[in-house]
């Protein structure tokens, strides 16, 4: 609200940290969490007593520093991060932290659905096989398409939902992860057009590929290289259906296609180090936990009537 922040008393702009003063990191676990930091909060400088909470982190966030730590060789988990969060607890924490033990083959067969994923089958939705998500990018260096399609391969068996399929059954749905596929991309030369034709062409393309899915056919993913000529840059369409990926799960999915293209171009095998634990392993704990009674003591909270007799909000 307008007057009620003193503008004099926030610091300047990047004066962020602990209060205990900076102090480089030393030991190589604390330098690459530091870095990792500074690549995510966007914080120019990161010191040992610094909190992850304070550089203004979040759960979101989090997600991403795990992964990254990970991929460094850092043991490190979302639980860890909350209960060490600056950056000389973390790095100790990593140091012991027990690996975790993950399936490192493709994951193939019958997995169980997530709630939300069982909801939006049954919800009846119109849109049921529309929905999705749609990223444009633009590259900063060109790519043979050879190399685009074989990375977008190497995605596919490395992010096991990507091969998801969804039946239908007298029982109702059920989730099935296919062991290969066809690789789902597609390579679109706009260089003879102008340019108010090459934006309409890319925009029909993209609404082709959003209509293509099926949810009983896998990979729920798409992805497209459209050329603009050697004067211009490159440009991928990539799209993912929300049964297989949301917003955060994007951001992996987008940085292991920038890290795989980069391999490529160096003469490299696409190498996204080693898998974490798998969709699979994740739903059995989840619906384990559930059978156990895990959150039996927030049944009161979610079905109180208080919450059930909201009015609707006007959409129109």
């Amino acid at each position: 609200v307008q007057g009620k922040v003193d503008h004099r008393a926030l610091p300047e702009p990047g004066d962020v940290g602990s209060s205990a003063g900076y102090e480089a990191p030393r030991s190589v676990e604390e330098q690459n969490l530091a870095e990792i930091w500074s690549r995510v909060l966007g914080v120019e400088r990161v010191g040992l007593h610094d909190n992850f909470f304070e550089l203004g982190g979040d759960s979101i966030l989090s997600i991403q520093v795990v992964s990254q730590a990970q991929r460094a060789g850092l043991r490190i988990t979302p639980r860890l991060l909350f209960e060490h969060p600056p950056v000389m607890e973390l790095a100790r924490a990593a140091v012991t932290a027990v690996a975790v033990v993950a399936e490192q083959g493709p994951v193939v067969g019958e997995v169980g659905l997530l709630p939300i994923q069982r909801w939006f089958l049954e919800a009846g939705l119109e849109s049921l096989h529309h929905t999705n998500l749609a990223l444009g990018l633009r590259l900063r260096e060109r790519f043979e398409a050879e190399h685009v399609e074989r990375v977008l391969s190497a995605l596919l068996e490395h992010h096991d939902a990507l091969r998801a399929r969804f039946v239908r059954e007298d029982a109702g749905w059920r989730q099935e992860f296919v062991e290969s596929v066809e690789t789902p991309f597609t390579s679109v030369d706009l260089s003879t057009l102008e340019a108010p034709e090459r934006e309409s062409a890319l925009e029909a393309h993209a609404t082709e590929l959003q209509q293509s899915f099926r949810v009983e056919e896998a990979p729920l993913v798409r992805l497209t290289l459209f050329d603009y000529g050697a004067a211009e840059a490159q440009r991928l369409v990539l799209v993912t259906h929300h049964l297989v990926g949301d917003n955060v799960s994007q951001e992996t999915l987008v940085r292991d296609l920038a890290e795989g293209l980069a391999q490529v171009a160096a003469g490299d095998q696409p190498d996204f180090g080693p898998k974490t634990s798998s969709f699979r392993q994740w739903t059995e704990r989840l619906h384990g936990l559930t059978a156990e009674g895990g959150f039996d003591d927030e049944l009161a909270h979610w079905s109180d009537a208080a919450r059930r007799d909201v009015p609707e909000l006007p959409v129109d």
